[in-house]
C-alpha cells in the first residue's frame, strides 16, 4: 500500500460483479466473516465505506486488543 492510497478499493470483476480489495492484505476484504467479492456495486461500495470508517477510526479488533493490554 502506498502512502496516500486508500486501504480499501472497489474493483469490478470480469463477470460484472464487484470485489472490495484490501491493499494491506493484498486480498479481498472481509466483513463479518464474509469475503467481499461477487457483490453488487452498491453493496461493495457500502461495505468499503464501513471498512474505511472502522480502520480510519482505529476501531478494528487488533487496535482494540492492543489498547486493552496497556
Amino acid at each position: 500500500m502506498t502512502r496516500g492510497q486508500a486501504r480499501f478499493e472497489c474493483m469490478q470483476d470480469r463477470d460484472g460483479t464487484w470485489t472490495v480489495w484490501d491493499h494491506e492484505t493484498h486480498a479481498p476484504a472481509r466483513l463479518g466473516g464474509d469475503e467481499l467479492r461477487g457483490k453488487a456495486r452498491e453493496r461493495a461500495e457500502a461495505a468499503r465505506g464501513i471498512l474505511s470508517r472502522i480502520f480510519d477510526n482505529g476501531m478494528d479488533v487488533a487496535t482494540i486488543r492492543n489498547s486493552c493490554r496497556g
